[in-house]
């Protein structure tokens, strides 16, 4: 069978004006109108019209070129309309499904299934009963010792090891439910202790009273703020100076400091070691904290608005010792400045008079020493001037 460039006895690759050309050469050839009555020029001449309609039209004509090269090739026809959308249709669920075991075999895997999962749950259930178990147990074990142990603190207490029975009840740390009574007791031991320790401060057994306090040294309330100046006046009492000096020291780190402090310490200082530079050192750490006080209440004109009225009581003893230890130290100037004031607070007071004396008699001012002296007498009958001035 002739192909269409066959037909027009053109090349396949002919150009569009080749092919019109070798239609109308042909069409001359074949047309029926020379060739009447012909059925075979009119059948070529169908022909050779069909090959040039096809060969004409650049669509047609590639649609042709595919069949020629491949046989049968489906050339899209030009689209008329949009196509229709393309319909998603869901696979059977079976496709995703594993398939499904053997009935027999799906009995044998769900029995080994629960077989293992009830040999598990059973094995933990043994475990977690016996861990609870040996828990029981031992503890049971640490009360029975416990017990044994509160048996010893109680027999201790009797004796009168009072030290040894703390330190064992201190010594077993926190407390089970169950032994809320052992709790109770050592409340009861310690609370003991410290009243014993009061009352003897408080009749003036002094060194008893030590005694009991340091017992509870090793504990957190043998360390508290009261505990320790309580310790610290038996001590003083006692003229153990170097040790209240130590136990104040401890409550400084504790963040003791106040006005009484100093004058505390300065006290142990002077009366103890006769240390009256240091004691010089404190009391006036004193009296700046007092007089900040003062100005925070009365402003800056304080020293001319106050009277003893408005002031602590102790704070008289405050500045009485410092312008003795400004005396002491050589400080003849600062202690008479200190004095002034002093003696416009509290004029009724014989000390002010006799320190300034002393002054006086350091400074060689003889007149004014005796001057002072003798208004000491004045306002204290017992006391005796110094020879110099008794005229």
């Amino acid at each position: 069978m002739l192909t269409h460039y066959q037909i027009l006895d053109i090349p396949e690759n002919a150009t569009a004006s080749e092919i019109k050309a070798a239609f109308k050469r042909q069409a001359l050839k074949f047309h029926p109108d020379r060739n009447q009555g012909d059925p075979v020029m009119e059948e070529l001449f169908k022909e050779l019209n069909t090959a040039h309609q096809v060969l004409a039209n650049p669509y047609t004509r590639y649609r042709y070129d595919m069949i020629l090269k491949f046989g049968s090739f489906d050339i899209p026809q030009k689209p008329t309309s949009p196509p229709p959308p393309r319909q998603y249709t869901r696979p059977p669920a079976s496709i995703f499904q594993k398939p499904a075991l053997m009935s027999k075999e799906n009995l044998k895997a769900t029995l080994y299934a629960f077989s293992f999962a009830f040999v598990i749950g059973l094995v933990i259930k043994i475990g977690i009963w016996g861990l609870d178990h040996y828990n029981a147990v031992k503890k049971e074990k640490i009360l029975t010792e416990r017990r044994h142990t509160f048996t010893i603190v109680q027999d201790a207490y009797n004796k009168g090891e009072l030290k040894e029975s703390l330190l064992m009840i201190d010594g077993m740390g926190m407390f089970f439910e169950s032994e809320m009574d052992i709790s109770e007791y050592k409340d009861m031991l310690f609370s003991t202790i410290i009243m014993r320790a009061d009352k003897s401060l408080e009749e003036k057994r002094y060194a008893r009273a030590i005694a009991l306090y340091n017992i509870l040294s090793d504990f957190p309330i043998g360390n508290s703020l009261n505990t320790l100046l309580k310790k610290a006046e038996a001590n003083k009492q006692l003229k153990n100076y170097d040790q209240a000096i130590k136990i104040y020291q401890q409550l400084f780190m504790i963040g003791y400091r106040t006005i009484s402090f100093y004058i505390e310490m300065g006290a142990l200082h002077e009366v103890g070691s006769k240390d009256f530079n240091s004691a010089l050192n404190y009391y006036q750490q004193a009296c700046n904290m007092a007089s900040a006080q003062y100005e925070a209440v009365y402003g800056k004109a304080y020293p001319i608005l106050i009277n003893a009225e408005m002031i602590p009581e102790n704070h008289f003893g405050l500045f009485m010792k410092l312008a003795n230890a400004y005396y002491m130290t050589g400080n003849y100037e600062k202690s008479l400045k200190s004095l002034d004031w002093t003696k416009e607070i509290w004029p009724d007071s014989s000390i002010n008079y006799i320190i300034s004396g002393k002054c006086h008699f350091a400074m060689n001012q003889e007149n004014l020493a005796c001057e002072n002296f003798k208004f000491a007498r004045k306002l204290d009958s017992m006391f005796d001037p110094p020879v110099a001035c008794a005229k």
